[in-house]
């Protein structure tokens, strides 16, 4: 992911984790704030603001301390769902184990997402959560991602 795209699903609303503080300030700063920290950061996706403000801005890079917790407390593996549960996002594995789809509920939908840019134009066209539709996937392991 270029930074552009991670500050896009940043500024997604429901695909934070819960309890994460993020709010925009100047273009391409956010005050941002994890679950435990006493106190919130100044935070920046775009190299050219960290570099003309690296003092009072932490760069939100993979790599980076802020990134890494993020990244954490939104969990690496999924949920697996074993009753129906509202989200957003939906990792579906085939009965197999074998492929892997991607499911997201827009506005228009649900939508099997097969490139970066549709789940990045998922995250602009996000829908009210709702629950995966079960009957598409038989016997397939459900994980909710978000």
């Amino acid at each position: 992911m270029m930074l552009d795209q991670i500050e896009a699903v940043l500024n997604a609303d429901a695909v934070l984790p819960p309890g994460v503080d993020w709010k925009p300030l100047d273009a391409g700063s956010y005050r941002a704030q994890l679950p435990g920290m006493l106190e919130p950061v100044r935070a920046t996706p775009r190299a050219e603001v960290f570099d003309d403000h690296c003092d009072s801005h932490v760069f939100l890079s993979p790599g980076g301390w802020f990134f890494e917790q993020l990244a954490d407390q939104a969990g690496a593996d999924g949920e697996d769902v074993t009753e129906r549960a509202q989200g957003h996002f939906w990792l579906v594995q085939s009965e197999d184990g074998g492929v892997c789809e991607l499911i997201a509920q827009t506005a228009d939908g649900q939508r099997r997402i097969s490139s970066l840019r549709e789940l990045l134009d998922s995250f602009r066209n996000l829908g009210p959560s709702g629950e995966l539709d079960s009957v598409q996937f038989p016997k397939a392991r459900v994980m909710l991602l978000a």
